[in-house]
């Protein structure tokens, strides 16, 4: 009959440390990701139809409004298209025109689906993540234009 040794599962010190900091690390970890993941599904819920916090188009803070409020803000607040200058010079020659002029139009309903779409599109790691940090640090879009190019045809 043959005898072996006990096996010997005494840990020492540093190895016992190192255990326990692995553990605690791996802990915080998980943790940090399942706070941040409530956090962005608590955001999801409470702005189901409505645009994400600190979102803005051209400068236009549109947090909180549904498509339709966030359209209308947007046609009423953005007059480049109306109001803009174009310049062209010639020489001592000068034209003043207004971009609508030239084709070019807001698409209000485009700028607002575009703010709306800000964390809902997008592979599932980018929406789980997006909307906290849309949260924490804003995000800022240009506005959707127009080009009529058969304007002047």
């Amino acid at each position: 009959m043959k005898r072996t040794a006990p096996l010997n599962t005494t840990f020492s010190p540093w190895e016992s440390y190192l255990f326990q900091g692995l553990i605690a690390l791996t802990g915080g970890i998980g943790l940090f990701i399942l706070l941040f993941l409530l956090a962005s599904i608590s955001l999801s819920v409470f702005y189901n139809g409505r645009i994400y916090p600190n979102v803005r188009v051209a400068g236009l803070d549109v947090s909180g409004m549904t498509l339709e409020q966030a359209k209308q803000a947007v046609q009423q607040n953005l007059l480049y298209p109306e109001a803009g200058k174009i310049i062209l010079q010639d020489g001592e020659r000068i034209w003043v025109f207004h971009p609508s002029e030239f084709g070019f139009f807001l698409d209000a309903q485009k700028s607002a689906v575009s703010a709306y779409l800000v964390g809902r599109d997008g592979p599932l790691w980018t929406r789980l993540f997006t909307p906290v940090e849309v949260w924490l640090s804003g995000v800022s879009l240009s506005p959707r234009m127009t080009y009529d190019c058969l304007l002047y045809t």
